[in-house]
Order: structure tokens, then sequence, then C-alpha cells
């Protein structure tokens, strides 16, 4: 647990260290920004979020982000603290790992120290402040966006998790006989009219694939069906949500009602 006093481990305002490390950024802040915006294009899962917005778009944000910085240098850190948490609650919930953030703050990083260096090269006091005050925001945002998005994952986990008991409260007096598998085939619910029907027990299933159950299934009808469906599913999300599908597609869930009985070899 993050104690108070570190949670409220700002700058004072006209830091010097701070200053300066604010002065060479917002110098050289577009040349800053294109780099880790470039890196973002690319990346496995920023990439998808940056092209959702036009270029105008993100030249806005960048400039209301560049004032947010601006402001907060100067001591107004409750509004910029306020937007990283925006952040780290939206990149939870679209399912961008926090690890991703990591990768653009190595690459802010690595931009920005020798424009720091080129500044203060000659001045070792001055460079090894400038560079401790930028060191110190960059893990005082990671505290924050990191406190936000785990809180936000964890909401989300457990509204999931009511969902899923609510669902499986519905489904297990349904007559008909419904399974739920995963992207592999694996039981993950069976009611008790799919027991009966498969002749098996829940405990006997769940946590298997079908095809270790039923080993002759691979050659039945069913199999080529789910292996469509799943197919289905990876193309859909491709379309809808590029560079982040695989992440999503391994919660995947096909669910099948009724079911026919299979035939153990």
């Amino acid at each position: 647990m993050i104690e108070k006093d570190m949670r409220n481990a700002w700058f004072s305002p006209n830091e010097p260290g701070l200053v300066d490390f604010w002065c060479v950024y917002d110098a050289n802040y577009d040349a800053v920004v294109a780099g880790t915006t470039d890196l973002a294009r690319g990346h496995a899962e920023f990439g998808a979020l940056m092209r959702a917005f036009s270029e105008e778009q993100r030249a806005q944000q960048g400039r209301e982000s560049r004032e947010r910085l601006r402001r907060a240098v100067a001591g107004e850190w409750a509004i910029y603290e306020a937007e990283l948490r925006r952040q780290g609650a939206l990149y939870a919930a679209v399912g961008i790992s926090f690890a991703g953030w990591y990768d653009l703050i190595g690459a802010f990083k690595r931009d920005i120290v020798p424009f720091l260096l080129r500044e203060y090269g000659s001045a070792p006091d001055r460079l090894s402040a400038a560079m401790a005050a930028m060191f110190r925001f960059v893990d005082r945002t990671m505290v924050v966006l990191g406190e936000e998005y785990l809180a936000t994952k964890e909401r989300l986990v457990a509204e999931q998790q009511a969902i899923v008991r609510e669902r499986d409260e519905v489904l297990r007096y349904l007559v008909d006989a419904v399974s739920i598998y995963d992207r592999d085939g694996r039981y993950l619910f069976v009611n008790p009219a799919s027991e009966r029907r498969l002749g098996k027990t829940a405990s006997e299933l769940l946590g298997k694939t079908v095809w270790e159950v039923y080993p002759a299934s691979v050659e039945t009808p069913f199999y080529g069906a789910f292996q469509r469906i799943v197919a289905g599913y990876r193309r859909l999300l491709q379309a809808h949500q590029p560079g982040i599908q695989d992440a999503r597609l391994r919660g995947g869930r096909v669910a099948g009602a009724p079911v026919r009985r299979l035939r153990a070899s």
C-alpha cells in the first residue's frame, strides 16, 4: 500500500531542478512527443488507440497536455493528476497493459535525456538536479497511473465476476442443456441439463477440453463448427480492435445451447 506522504510527494512550486527539466522539455516538446508518438503508432497495444484519433485531435490533445503540465510545474498539480487518473482508468477499461505504459515512458526518457545533457552538460549540479526531477516526475506519473489502473481493473473484475455469477444462476435452471467453452474448447460451465445430456458431472468436465473428454469428437461436424466460430470471433476482434484482439480473445468464451451428446472413444 502506498503511504499517504508518498502519494503527496509532488514538487514544490518553482523547484529549481523541476524548472530546468521543464524548460528543456518545453523547448523540445515537439521532438520528444514525436518520438513517443512514433513508438505508439507501431505499438501492439497503443497502435489501435492512435488510429482512433485524427491528426488534429491528437494535436489538440498535445496542446492541452502541454498546458496542463505547464500549470502543474507552477504548482497546480491537481488538474494534471486528475487527467492521469482518467487515462489510467481508460487504458485499464480498453485492455491496454500497464507494461505498455512503460514502453512509452522508456521512449520519453530516451528522447529527453540528450536534450538535458546538451543544455546542462557543462553544469553538473544543474544537470543532476534536472535529471533527478525528470526521474521523480516519471515515477510519480507511473504511481498515479498505476493506482487508478489497478483500481479500475479490480472494479471491472468484480463486475465481471458478478455478471458470471448471475449468468450461471440463470443458466443452471434452464431446461435446455447449456455448455460454455473457452477458445480452446475447455469447459467453463455446464448446467445440470447438460450434465444429464452428456452423462458426466461438472467436476468431470470443467477445466478439460471437449477433445480431452471426447477424443473422437475431432472427427465430428461439431469440431469443424467450433473452429469456425473461434475463427469468426478472431476476425471480428481484428476488424474492430486491431492490435489488442489476441489479449481479448484469451478471455473469449463460446457458448453452445443445446448440446448434443458426444460419444467417448
